[in-house]
């Protein structure tokens, strides 16, 4: 009888362990599936941009509930359109969390500044995340900064992969060089510029 007690009451212990691991696994994938709609709020729609002769299109398929992936497309006040696009480190709430503390920086850069240059918006954002990051969030980012009268993109990476320029069928790879954000302080970001011709097309 006390085997046969003890084994119901271990079984019993076993039942309610697992009903608190699977309450707790609930609600871990309702705050993912939160922060995961949040981050949705924060990407463009996927919407072609028309922006005079620029046709700007994107996709966002997330690997997981919740991550560090985002883009924006923004037309300038000067008749400029910036793309800007990053991954932070790792997955889930925290990488989700330094997300909008990159568009924050980038949204309060462009309020406050009015020749907003490719290398300085990266600076910006860099400041940002080493603060909130503590070091252990990095986040790579590229910029590029399309000046429709010139003809010409500019671009800053911050150890972002590079982005791919096509023309005429022809591929090569646009290589601006930067350290990841959030791992020092300043950031190094040298821009490069890229003449553009019609039918051109960028591919990040």
């Amino acid at each position: 009888a006390d085997t046969l007690r003890r084994g119901f009451t271990g079984l019993a212990d076993q039942m309610g362990r697992m009903l608190l691991q699977t309450a707790e696994a609930a609600a871990m994938k309702k705050e993912l599936e939160v922060a995961g709609a949040v981050q949705q709020m924060l990407m463009p729609t996927e919407d072609t941009l028309v922006h005079g002769q620029l046709e700007v299109a994107g996709s966002f398929r997330p690997a997981s509930d919740c991550g560090g992936d985002w883009w924006t497309v923004r037309p300038l006040d000067d008749g400029r359109l910036l793309v800007v696009i990053g991954d932070v480190t790792g997955h889930g709430i925290p990488s989700a969390i330094v997300t909008g503390v990159a568009k924050g920086a980038c949204d309060v850069a462009l309020a406050a500044t009015t020749d907003l240059r490719a290398r300085g918006l990266l600076e910006l954002m860099n400041r940002a995340i080493f603060g909130g990051g503590r070091h252990r969030m990095l986040m790579t980012c590229q910029v590029g900064m399309f000046d429709p009268d010139l003809r010409r993109l500019e671009v800053a990476n911050g150890g972002h992969p590079f982005a791919f320029h096509v023309r005429n069928g022809q591929v090569s790879r646009i290589i601006a060089s930067g350290s990841p954000l959030g791992a020092s302080i300043p950031g190094l970001f040298p821009p490069i510029a890229v003449g553009l011709q019609p039918r051109d097309l960028v591919v990040w």
